[in-house]
């Protein structure tokens, strides 16, 4: 017994003295310092550090989700901390979550497993869920609503945001030919939206169109950003980028007389198709992304029999599944005040018809056109019936299983309470074809009104709609506008739109809601 005993006794002492030496070992050794994310896309991050010790090459990286503890939860629980052996000062991490937003530290592994504190954290993966802010109105601007005057919102190659706005006159002085044209991305590695470029000075801008002249589009196939937009009244140009900062910036046309008006666009394949309103027609150019705009094909998109003129508003671009692209937009009568919207097809001799006016007359219009597969669906703002006046009807949704061909009864879509609606609305679907639309609070009151702004409109069988608005009570801002809706590749929305007041934590400028 006595000899047992004294064997255990030496086993504590031994254990007792390994565990000393471990944390003898580990208090010597100096944690890795400016940790940093070299780069991060949706399939991978790139890490890299400066060992505290110079020389030691052996490191455990630690990852856990955004908002998880450090303390690994009690058996049975699984712990959400990932702990990778490296022997390295840089490491690549490709086990993650596309969408997934993941929390970074590194520690210096000695003798006998001893680890040293942690470095700094890092944060890496797309914006944060619910409401955050893009860009803050300068001070400077004492009418902040001139900050974003038009917005377009596009996904990069990650599925993250990236937004084109206009900052109208942004000295004050009435005079907006120095009105510019910016774009703002975001960046994963550093989880911050980058500074905001500025493509141009495009001048005077048209401030009676729906989006100001703004349509934002990229191409992941060739990594490119693109971005129809107005020079002044008449000159339609086209931007076009590899990385969001350097961009290229190119005159498509020019009229002879009279204006241009609401470009859209869009990029598939390499591929660049880009319509917009010039006098009585609707001009549609395509061809390749690397080609001067003065090779591409231009073609006037015909109308439907009967009809007299298209409208320079609610021109909507979109291509559908296979990389066939269609054209929406509305046209007027001979006689009378029935105004029908036609979607048409690129090298196709006619037309076909979405809807129409119902005999109603309109000041007022538009529309936006969107796929999901070869599916397409249709959304648009007219007064179809005298409920128009009531703050109800609208808005009004078709769609089309045959691509275009033809096309369900119209449907007017709910307000909220009080709230009515108006431009410019914007229109997605997801893969499985489920709309969702958002529009902005243009008259009427919050009578009955159970959410907050911008309204967000879905549905999950383009029968029933539930209007309310992102995140269910809206926006803590204020009088949000340019509302712009797309949907990620996991089927999740973003919206973003421009406030032109304060609320909370968010300051009048860009925003951006994230499901």
């Amino acid at each position: 017994m006595r000899a047992i005993a004294l064997c255990l006794g030496v086993a504590l002492v031994t254990l007792t003295a390994r565990a000393v030496a471990r944390e003898a070992t580990a208090q010597a050794l100096k944690s890795p310092t400016a940790l940093a994310a070299t780069s991060a896309s949706r399939r991978a991050v790139a890490l890299s550090w400066t060992p505290g010790d110079p020389g030691l090459t052996t490191f455990i990286v630690e990852r856990k989700p955004l908002g998880a503890s450090w303390t690994p939860p009690p058996p049975p629980a699984k712990s959400p901390i990932v702990s990778t052996p490296v022997s390295a000062t840089t490491a690549a991490d490709s086990a993650i979550d596309p969408f997934g937003t993941y929390v970074y530290r590194v520690r210096a592994s000695g003798a006998a497993g001893a680890l040293s504190a942690p470095s700094n954290e890092i944060v890496v993966g797309p914006p944060p869920v619910g409401f955050s802010q893009v860009v803050v109105a300068p001070a400077a601007m004492q009418d902040s609503s001139r900050f974003g005057l038009g917005l377009s919102l596009a996904l990069d190659a990650n599925s993250d945001p990236a937004i084109a706005y206009h900052i109208y006159d942004p000295n004050g002085d009435d005079n907006p030919e120095d009105t510019t044209l910016q774009f703002v991305s975001w960046n994963r590695a550093q989880y911050r939206w980058n500074a905001p470029v500025q493509v141009g000075v495009v001048g005077l801008i048209d401030t009676g169109t729906a989006r100001k002249g703004l349509s934002l589009a990229f191409d992941a196939s060739t990594n490119r950003f693109a971005l129809a937009h107005m020079q002044g009244t008449r000159e339609v140009r086209i931007a076009m980028s590899t990385d969001g900062v350097v961009w290229q910036d190119q005159v498509v046309d020019v009229p002879d007389e009279g204006s241009s008006a609401e470009p859209s666009l869009a990029l598939a394949g390499g591929r660049v198709v880009l319509a917009y309103a010039i006098e009585n027609s609707v001009r549609v150019r395509t061809g390749a992304q690397t080609d001067p705009p003065s090779k591409w094909t231009t073609e006037t998109a015909p109308i439907l029999p009967g009809m007299w003129r298209p409208r320079k508003t609610g021109i909507s671009v979109a291509i559908d599944g296979t990389g066939k692209p269609a054209v929406a937009y509305w046209i007027d009568p001979d006689s009378g005040q029935n105004m029908a919207l036609a979607i048409w097809r690129p090298g196709q001799s006619a037309p076909a018809k979405i809807a129409d006016t119902a005999d109603y007359q309109n000041d007022v219009l538009e529309a936006r056109l969107a796929f999901s597969g070869t599916r397409a669906a249709a959304a648009f703002v007219a007064r179809r019936d005298e409920k128009f006046f009531d703050g109800e009807h609208e808005i009004w949704f078709s769609s089309s299983a045959d691509g275009g061909a033809t096309w369900t009864p119209v449907v007017p879509l709910p307000a909220d309470g009080g709230h009515g609606m108006g431009t410019p609305i914007s229109l997605a679907l997801d893969r499985q074809g489920h709309p969702a639309l958002v529009a902005p609070f243009s008259h009427g009151n919050d009578s009955g009104a159970r959410c907050g702004r911008p309204e967000l409109i879905r549905s999950t069988d383009g029968v029933k709609w539930t209007t309310c608005a992102p995140g269910g009570k809206g926006t803590p801002t204020g009088s949000p506008d340019y509302a712009h809706v797309v949907f990620a590749d996991n089927d999740k929305l973003y919206v973003a739109f421009t406030a032109s007041s304060a609320g909370g934590a968010l300051k009048a400028g860009l925003v951006l809601w994230r499901e």
